[in-house]
């Protein structure tokens, strides 16, 4: 009956499909995000320029999230989402052909990496309200479970194929997989019909929309200290992915394939925190793991920074993952 339970929002035949379709999708999504790291690193030889391309795909969520809420609010989600998932094949379809040809720079990874992320901030609100629209208000808990499961399986998937291919196939395979991905999710949006659920919410201005979010979160202290956490951490710690290709050669020197092992191991310890929360009670349980989460993460990156071990650098790298 548990099981029965866990899987509750696959039972909806819309939602099935557009999961498995995800599911593709985000496999080569990471795919793609493993290879083009190991790229700014093999051109530039330079952290900084790591740094610079983890800037590029995370800020467009800080400047467009909202955009995107604002959108979803007035449009149809699901022609929403298949213009962004059209619209986001083509940077890995350019970054394709420019390594091909032996074009490609530093700089196009890092543009490229900003219009993936800009498509990302889009996208990701619009995705979370269309899930609504497709499971209904009963079944949404368990749907968001389930996306999150996709997104954590597809982080520890998508780095292995990465580290397995690019010393044999080189980089350009791993972005042309990820534009193929986008195939099946294009597809089956086409087949879902939101008719019945789509629903015109009361129309407020952007600038209006913006206070309104402002006063909210001003007014609920306990969302304020979330966000702040989250934004220290996101700022100061989660950073530290980024610089994985470092690790992965001159500290290990592993190539592509610690890499890839490296980045898979966070996908683990991810998805293995979603399923020990699921078990979790009360929300004061779950007050107490957010703080053990915030004492034990920088401590656990603070290990991560000194060992030199590959092995102890998995396993802490699958440990902070899980923290956070």
């Amino acid at each position: 009956m548990a099981q029965r339970r866990s899987f509750e929002a696959l039972r909806v035949p819309a939602f099935r499909r557009y999961w498995t379709a995800q599911v593709i999708s985000l496999t080569g999504t990471w795919t793609h995000y493993a290879a083009q790291g190991w790229l700014v690193y093999s051109l530039s030889h330079s952290p900084f320029y790591l740094g610079l391309n983890g800037t590029a795909l995370a800020l467009p969520m800080l400047l467009f999230s909202y955009l995107g809420g604002h959108l979803a609010d007035r449009l149809s989600k699901a022609s929403l989402l298949r213009l962004f998932y059209t619209i986001a094949s083509i940077p890995p379809l350019v970054l394709f052909f420019l390594t091909i040809t032996g074009l490609v720079t530093v700089w196009h990874c890092i543009v490229i990496g900003f219009l993936m992320g800009s498509i990302n901030a889009l996208e990701f609100p619009t995705r979370q309200t269309f899930l609504h629209e497709i499971v209904g208000s009963e079944r949404i808990l368990n749907a968001v479970a389930m996306s999150s499961a996709a997104f954590n399986s597809s982080r520890m998937l998508g780095p292995l194929i990465a580290g397995l291919l690019i010393p044999k196939l080189g980089v350009s395979i791993c972005f042309l997989i990820n534009t193929i991905s986008f195939v099946p999710l294009v597809f089956v949006l086409g087949t879902i019909s939101t008719e019945k659920t789509y629903q015109k919410t009361q129309k407020t201005s952007f600038k209006a929309g913006v206070v309104e979010v402002v006063r909210f979160i001003a007014a609920r202290k306990e969302v304020l200290v979330v966000i702040a956490t989250v934004f220290v951490f996101s700022l100061l710690g989660l950073p530290y992915h980024h610089f994985l290709p470092v690790f992965a050669d001159r500290v290990f020197g592993r190539g592509p394939e610690g890499l890839g092992m490296l980045m898979s191991a966070g996908g683990f310890g991810a998805l293995s925190a979603a399923v020990f929360l699921s078990f979790i009670g009360e929300p004061q349980n779950k007050r107490r793991y957010m703080a053990f989460s915030s004492a034990g993460f920088p401590l656990a990156l603070f290990l991560f920074a000194l060992n030199k071990n590959f092995f102890f650098h998995f396993f802490s790298s699958g440990w902070q993952d899980f923290l956070w």
